[in-house]
């Protein structure tokens, strides 16, 4: 007995196994398919059967301007009521969406090319094939979005993957009027995942490709569509330094994208994936950008460019959320100087400067920013100028450090962790440290805490130059003289005035000794090595001279 109401159940009950595949186009002689149930819902029962579902034949009607079949002979078909509302349902059997059948295609069309409001739906239901308040909406398409002639329309079934389910196709109106509609080819085949992206512009390992500012300039990219696989949704940009580590930019229209923010020499990854609903494929390609410009000294870095960094400058891929940012207005930096105030003082130009905010998360190696690099070779005696401002409020001052390049090697030239009083000059002598004839400069803030944060660091008017081109209020570079260098015990300092007060330093910009109002200063106590030796006057601007203790 149990044997037998299973097989009635299978004679009166078809369905789709989950080894089957949904698969029907409406060429067999029964309508509804097999398994398939139509049930019509109308504000009228009497008029129900104005709204049925039925087959279609391609060649029955004398109107058959655009073909009632997608493919073969027949599709299956729905016509228009004049009752208030009505819905008209042709469902599928039952059958269990998987990973890698999960997307429903279906070709489909209106008859009419007027509108009639009519609305076109797609509904599931996980639980019955006949109790219309089990099925819930997938999608709906209005008359003035559906095509005249046939389309193709997916729905992304993964919701349901390995759950039994029942599709309903649904003609709806509710204003006694409405539209016929034709479906045609239904399937459950997986959408091909698109093939790559090919011929990408700039070309594969392209090097040297040309930026003028690492913030502004920007390079073209460009690809062509893939010649395989499935359809194309979207395009996704990505870019990155690693080719396991690229970030999405976008989903470009189209296939060209002018992404901004390059960093000089550094080997760029970039992908345009092809997406569709069943995945995406690519191809990473990689370009290089060119490196650092090079500038003749005497050069100056005003930093007069409009809130971006100067062309020719880089920030550090390494900085992380800290940067140096660039600005005309001192009130707008809550910790410029003491609390904004600068005592007067201005740097050369009294225009846009460089700061790095004392706030946040520190850089783990600092917040670094580069110059182009610099040709000193016409320099007798190559020496630098700046204009600093550093106030640590009654808290905890930012170390400045500025290195310049001598190889591959990058040299302690000079450092500051002490307050300034207001904009400040400083000068740095390059004689003593045989750097080669193109060198470059590196501006690295540290902070030794991370809730200090009341030292907005900033610099103007970067000049190298001639050592006696650097003017420190009225005396020149050449009034400030050492004796003897290297040195053993005592250091002189030989000038017009008396200097206001003498700092050393170590490599690692740690202050070792400060003396005030002399020319003298006993170093005997140092071991030996290589110092920064800084010297103010009592205007506060300083000169920095490298020496070596013996």
């Amino acid at each position: 007995m149990k044997k037998a109401t299973i097989i009635t159940l299978l004679l009166f009950l078809p369905f789709i196994t989950e080894a089957q595949i949904l698969t029907e186009d409406f060429e067999s002689g029964i309508f509804p398919p097999d398994g398939w149930i139509q049930i019509q819902n109308a504000s009228d029962p009497d008029d129900a059967q104005e709204i049925v579902w039925y087959q279609q034949d391609d060649f029955e009607s004398v109107y058959n301007t655009f073909g009632w079949a997608h493919t073969g002979n027949y599709s299956a078909g729905t016509s228009f009521g004049f009752m208030d509302t009505y819905e008209s349902y042709l469902i599928t059997p039952q059958f269990t969406p998987t990973n890698a059948n999960h997307i429903l295609h279906f070709f489909f069309k209106q008859a009419y090319v007027e509108d009639y409001s009519g609305t076109f739906k797609i509904k599931v239901s996980v639980n019955t094939q006949n109790t219309l308040s089990d099925f819930t909406l997938l999608d709906e398409i209005s008359e003035a979005d559906a095509p005249i002639n046939f389309e193709e329309h997916t729905i992304d079934l993964s919701n349901y993957i390995g759950t039994p389910i029942y599709i309903a196709f649904v003609n709806y109106d509710d204003d006694g009027d409405g539209e016929e509609w034709y479906i045609d080819d239904i399937t459950m085949e997986p959408i091909p995942i698109p093939g790559p992206t090919i011929n990408p512009l700039p070309a594969d390992n392209t090097t040297g490709i040309n930026i003028t500012n690492t913030q502004t300039s920007r390079i073209a990219l460009s690809w062509e569509a893939p010649t395989t696989g499935g359809n194309i949704s979207q395009y996704d940009l990505w870019l990155g330094s690693q080719p396991d580590d690229l970030k999405i930019l976008g989903h470009p229209v189209g296939m060209t994208a002018n992404p901004k923010t390059f960093h000089f020499n550094t080997t760029y990854y970039w992908k345009a994936s092809a997406v569709n609903m069943s995945g995406e494929s690519s191809n990473i390609w990689q370009f290089t950008t060119c490196d650092f410009p090079t500038m003749t000294a005497p050069y100056v870095i005003d930093f007069e460019n409009n809130g971006y960094i100067p062309d020719g400058m880089d920030q550090s891929v390494d900085n992380g959320r800290k940067f140096w940012h660039f600005s005309n207005d001192p009130t707008a930096v809550s910790h410029f100087g003491n609390a904004t105030n600068t005592n007067g003082t201005q740097s050369a130009s009294g225009g846009y400067f460089a700061f790095v905010k004392d706030l946040g998360t520190p850089s783990p190696n600092g917040t670094v920013m580069f110059s182009p690099y610099i040709d000193i070779s016409n320099l007798t005696n190559p020496a630098f100028s700046f204009y600093l401002i550093s106030d640590n409020e009654g808290s905890l001052n930012v170390n400045l450090t500025i290195y310049a390049k001598d190889g591959n090697n990058w040299v302690n030239v000079f450092t500051n962790n002490a307050n300034t009083n207001g904009w400040e000059q400083k000068v740095v002598d390059l004689s003593g440290y045989n750097l080669p004839n193109i060198t470059q400069f590196k501006f690295v803030v540290t902070e030794p805490s991370g809730s200090d944060n009341h030292d907005d660091i900033a610099i103007d008017d970067f000049k190298v130059a001639e050592l006696n081109a650097l003017a420190v209020n009225t005396l020149t570079m050449a009034d400030f003289k050492i004796f003897p260098n290297p040195v053993k015990n005592i250091i002189n300092v030989i000038s017009p005035i008396t200097p206001q007060k003498i700092e050393i330093y170590d490599l690692k910009g740690q202050l070792l000794q400060r003396v005030f109002n002399t020319k003298k200063l006993n170093i005997s106590d140092l071991p030996s090595g290589t110092y920064l030796m800084t010297i103010y006057n009592v205007k506060h601007h300083s000169v920095s001279k490298k020496i070596i203790k013996l």
